[in-house]
């Protein structure tokens, strides 16, 4: 197949097919949701993002008795992660892009004071779960008017200056043993292999084995800086710069802030120390790296070996951040619908289930939660309703409403699902969030993505009702992920509305997130009571 790279891909396959995807490493392609019917059972899979420019090129594998299917898929029209912090090109915006959610995600966490809970195994912090009051609040913070928020690089930043200037201006030295030609009056030490050396030579006295220069193998002692924990050292300081160099270029706007003007000044010092060492001849360490006695023991080598394995985790994360920026926008998406029901006078919470930041992600997936995270009783326009968030990529979904749908509902790749009951007319109807985020070039046109989304909408009515013989009110909303390029004076269309279906770009800032939490606050009652049977 040849494909444009479009918002992703998705896979629909039976369930004895587990879709993988094959390249550079191996990769199972995510079901989503649960079964559902379409010449058998089928299942609903999100593939990943090509990380590499040689994974443009994809092997899609399908699991299959005898002998597995193997489609070649060409893939046309995709970003490809920039090779510096400082692009600025479609492909640094949509890095700065997803940089600006996880870093939204993570500061609900670390910049919360209140009391948190954390859930660990061992030593390891899994997740941290906060109250949903401090949530809303860290999600529509303005960051534009203060501080960016906390981040590895920003602690470091305040607590390492000290330790890597000390490092690096006198690194740990150790005497080597090596064996070179010596002149027969300093040699002072030879060792089994000099002596193998020695007895292989012509002659019978050492000088008749010497030779014409009357040199002979030995053991010398040299004194070098290139040891373990001072390549540690060298690499920390240059994945810091680079790490210092991405947090002020994601905050530009705020460049005159404490925060970004302190890591600034300590990524040129990372830069300045980590020449001075490879001009000592230090060089940097071959994976895997185990730490030696040194960096375990020694107070301000420790320090460095920590700092040094959270950026490369966070170097590492960057690639599956990249991989899985699909499902991450899905994601997102959920919780600022979450955040904006919230956000509205007329709306009161009646239930909620906690809500825990993860540590690491798992596959594009940040917060642990629930499949049904929050029910509210909307007061709009005169009516009173119930309004019910539902993990549309969640399979335990289906213990929420009538069972019968959501096999349908999964079939069409929503992310988010609001059920509504009217309290007086006891009428209830389905608003189906949809989650696009663009892999390629060329953005979506929300016109065109809002006219097939109703086209959608109306054959699944129609499938609802052949196979239940129900009649359900449906409507959608489609959010669609922008990376800041563009406003409301641009040329390019940021709302448009089809049917029951209203399209929206979300044009996502790090430094602020109000304008599409607003927008949304706006968007979610109307799409509600607008839903309609088609």
């Amino acid at each position: 197949l040849e494909l444009p790279a479009g918002c992703g891909f998705f896979v629909v396959a039976s369930a004895a097919r587990r879709p993988r995807q094959t390249g550079r490493k191996t990769l199972t392609a995510q079901r989503e949701g649960g079964g559902f019917s379409w010449e058998g059972e089928k299942w609903f899979w999100t593939l990943p993002a090509a990380p590499r420019p040689g994974d443009t090129s994809m092997r899609l594998l399908l699991e299959d008795e005898p002998a597995p299917i193997v489609i070649e898929v060409e893939v046309n029209d995709a970003l490809l992660p920039p090779a510096t912090p400082e692009d600025e090109g479609p492909a640094g915006r949509q890095l700065r892009l997803l940089e600006s959610l996880v870093e939204r995600l993570r500061s609900l966490a670390d910049d919360e004071a209140g009391d948190v809970e954390y859930f660990a195994v061992g030593r390891k912090l899994l997740s941290t779960f906060i109250d949903w009051k401090s949530a809303v609040a860290g999600w529509c913070k303005d960051y534009g008017e203060g501080q960016p928020p906390l981040d590895i690089i920003v602690r470091q930043a305040e607590e390492l200056p000290s330790v890597v200037e000390r490092l690096a201006s006198s690194p740990r030295k150790i005497l080597t043993r090596l064996r070179e030609q010596q002149p027969m009056g300093r040699i002072q030490e030879m060792d089994s292999g000099c002596v193998a050396w020695y007895v292989r030579q012509p002659g019978t006295t050492p000088q008749e084995k010497a030779r014409a220069r009357q040199t002979l193998l030995a053991v010398s002692r040299r004194e070098t800086r290139d040891t373990l924990e001072n390549r540690v050292l060298r690499q920390y300081l240059e994945l810091a710069e680079i790490e210092g160099r991405r947090f002020a270029n994601l905050h530009a706007g705020m460049k005159q802030s404490g925060r970004v003007l302190q890591v600034q000044r300590y990524a040129r010092i990372c830069r300045r120390l980590a020449r001075e060492l490879s001009d000592e001849g230090v060089r940097t360490p071959v994976p895997p790296v185990l730490p030696n006695y040194v960096l375990q023991q020694e107070t301000r080598y420790h320090r460095i070996w920590r700092a040094w394995r959270e950026l490369v985790r966070r170097k590492d994360e960057e690639d599956d951040v990249w991989r899985w920026q699909v499902r991450m926008w899905a994601e997102f998406c959920r919780l600022t619908v979450i955040v904006a029901l919230r956000t509205l006078q007329e709306a009161q919470v009646i239930a909620e289930t906690p809500l825990g930041v993860r540590s690491d992600q798992e596959r594009g997936r940040w917060v642990d939660i629930s499949a049904h995270p929050a029910v509210f009783l909307l007061d709009s326009g005169g009516a009173r309703q119930v309004v019910s968030v539902i993990d549309a990529q969640d399979a335990a979904a289906i213990n929420f409403g009538d069972p019968a749908v959501w096999p349908h509902l999964w079939s069409i790749g929503s992310a988010a699902v609001l059920h509504a009951v009217d309290l007086t007319s006891r009428d209830e109807s389905w608003t189906l969030v949809w989650a696009l985020h663009p892999l390629g070039t060329s953005l979506p046109d929300p016109a065109n993505e809002a006219k097939s989304a109703n086209e959608a909408l109306t054959e699944l009515r129609g499938a609802i009702r052949k196979y239940t013989g129900r009649r359900i009110r449906m409507a959608g909303v489609i959010l669609i992920s922008g990376d800041g390029a563009y406003t409301a004076s641009s040329s390019e269309i940021i709302e448009a509305s089809c049917g029951d279906v209203i399209a929206y770009r979300c044009e996502i800032g790090s430094e602020t997130l109000l304008p599409t939490v607003r927008k949304l606050a706006d968007m979610l009652p109307v799409a509600i009571g607008a839903a309609s049977y088609g």
